[in-house]
């Protein structure tokens, strides 16, 4: 389970995995370096 930092509210995923908006987001809260898929 992937759980935000911040706000505990924010609902991340689909049903079976991530989905781009949501690895941006996560990516952007850690500060990852961004990767094309």
């Amino acid at each position: 389970t992937i759980v935000p930092k911040t706000n505990r509210n924010i609902k991340l995923g689909q049903a079976s995995s991530l989905s781009h908006v949501d690895k941006l987001k996560i990516n952007r809260l850690y500060q990852c370096a961004v990767k094309d898929d």
